[in-house]
């Protein structure tokens, strides 16, 4: 009987590549480069684009990931399958980077007007009345990192 050293702890459910899939398709493009060029963020992508950082720090939520490390490594796994979505996986001292250099404010660009379309579309609620959705204020957005743990506007089940 050979021992398996396989845990599941070390990689992604594949549900959570279908849900950032099924996200992602809900947020318009337009909305995401529109905030992109009004808040300068696009100008500060070089080879990982906004769309692929947006990407990301979806999936470092949807995956309660605890550090940059497991998000990138996760990623990097499922390099094949998110780039059906048109995202890159990043390395660890990109994504880093881009947490630090990008501003927050895109983040909360995007999130208003894709609630009001899934609210428009869909007929839902809106995710600051859901219980247990964190939506980011404009105050909380502007002193707010890109990392996962404060990166925390999308709505959580």
């Amino acid at each position: 009987m050979s021992k398996s050293t396989h845990t599941y702890a070390t990689q992604p459910a594949r549900y959570h590549i279908n849900v950032l899939g099924q996200v992602l398709k809900f947020i318009p493009r337009d909305i995401i480069h529109r905030s992109a060029r009004e808040t300068g963020v696009d100008v500060k992508a070089r080879t990982y684009t906004v769309l692929s950082h947006l990407g990301t720090m979806l999936f470092a939520q949807l995956a309660h990931a605890l550090s940059l490390n497991d998000v990138c490594d996760w990623l990097r796994l499922k390099a094949r399958a998110i780039a059906a979505f048109g995202l890159t996986p990043p390395s660890r001292n990109n994504l880093s980077n881009s947490n630090k250099v990008r501003d927050a404010k895109f983040a909360e660009l995007v999130f208003w007007p894709t609630s009001s379309t899934m609210t428009a579309v869909l007929g839902v609620s809106a995710p600051a009345a859901m219980p247990g959705a964190l939506c980011c204020t404009a105050s909380k957005c502007a002193s707010m990192q890109w990392t996962p743990r404060s990166w925390s506007w999308w709505p959580i089940a």
